[in-house]
C-alpha cells in the first residue's frame, strides 16, 4: 500500500507541474500618470498578443499599480501585450444595466481599446518588470 501511496504523490505533482506549463507569468509593477499627475483608480489591463488570459490592476493613489493574472498581484504572461487603461465616475447608485458602462470618462477615451490605444508593454521572465506609462489628454501626433 505504501507503494501505491508514492506512485499517487508522484502523478499528483507532475499533474500540477504540466497544469502550470502554460500559465508562464512574471511579476510586473508601474505607475500611470495623466497629464503628470498620478492616475487613481483606473483600471490598467495588459492584452497578450498571443490571446492568452490578460493581467488586470488597479492604480492606488500615487498611480502605482500590480498585475494579476491568475491571482492577485502574480503578474502577467510573459510576452508581448496591447495595454489599455480606463477610468470613468462612478455611476448613479444602484446596479449598472448590463453592457452599459457606468460614468462619464475621466482621461481621454483612446486608451480604453486596444484599438486605438498606442500602449504596449514586454513582459520578460524571471525579473520584476517595472512598466510606467505617462498618458496625455492632448490629441495623438498622427
Amino acid at each position: 500500500m505504501p507503494v501505491l501511496g508514492l506512485w499517487i504523490a508522484a502523478a499528483v505533482c507532475f499533474l500540477i507541474a504540466s497544469c502550470g506549463s502554460d500559465r508562464m507569468v512574471a511579476n510586473v509593477a508601474g505607475i500611470v500618470t495623466y497629464d503628470g499627475e498620478p492616475l487613481s483608480g483606473a483600471t490598467v489591463t495588459f492584452s497578450p498578443t498571443s490571446g492568452q488570459r490578460p493581467g488586470i490592476g488597479q492604480t492606488d493613489g500615487a498611480g502605482g499599480f500590480e498585475l494579476g493574472t491568475y491571482g492577485v498581484n502574480d503578474g502577467a504572461v510573459v510576452g508581448d501585450h496591447a495595454v489599455t487603461v480606463v477610468l470613468r465616475e462612478a455611476g448613479p447608485e444602484g446596479m449598472p444595466k448590463p453592457g452599459v458602462p457606468p460614468g462619464r470618462p475621466l482621461i481621454a477615451e483612446r486608451y480604453f481599446d486596444v484599438a486605438t490605444s498606442d500602449l504596449k508593454a514586454k513582459v520578460e521572465d524571471r525579473r520584476l518588470n517595472t512598466i510606467n506609462f505617462d498618458l496625455t489628454s492632448k490629441p495623438q501626433a498622427q
